[in-house]
């Protein structure tokens, strides 16, 4: 596949995407100038916090609809992302394993620079799920 013209063109663009994607979100979150949320964790926490958490979905008893909008679309792209890096994944190990013109030392060293790839993943998830400065 990535041999194919087009198929790197549109791979190309999925990064580009993304940019634009998460600017976007981010640009709307900030045309939210309510504080709520801010001022709660500073006089309940005495913490102050800033970006994403700042976010506040149900406002004055009412749901809000672009907060709530934005939340569900950066669920939507993350969603997305890992189903592409899933089947990226999927189709890699496919092609190492019924590739015919790889010799058995060239396909293990493969095999093992994508273990060394899901392992560098894997950290990345438990170091966001066991440090608290990262959550």
């Amino acid at each position: 596949m990535f041999s194919n013209p087009l198929f790197m063109l549109l791979l190309s663009l999925y990064p580009i995407g993304e940019g634009v994607g998460w600017s976007w979100l981010s640009f709307q979150c900030e045309l939210d100038d309510s504080h709520f949320v801010e001022n709660y964790y500073f006089a309940h926490f005495n913490e102050t916090i800033t970006g994403w958490r700042v976010l506040h979905h149900w406002k004055d008893d009412n749901l809000n609809i672009t907060a709530s909008l934005i939340i569900f679309t950066a669920a939507l792209i993350m969603t997305f992302n890992f189903s592409i890096s899933f089947f990226l994944s999927t189709q890699t190990i496919i092609q190492i394993r019924q590739a015919k013109t790889f010799t058995s030392n060239y396909r293990q060293l493969q095999i093992k620079i994508l273990r060394a790839l899901f392992a560098q993943a894997w950290d990345a998830i438990v170091v966001i799920l066991l440090i608290k400065d990262y959550r």
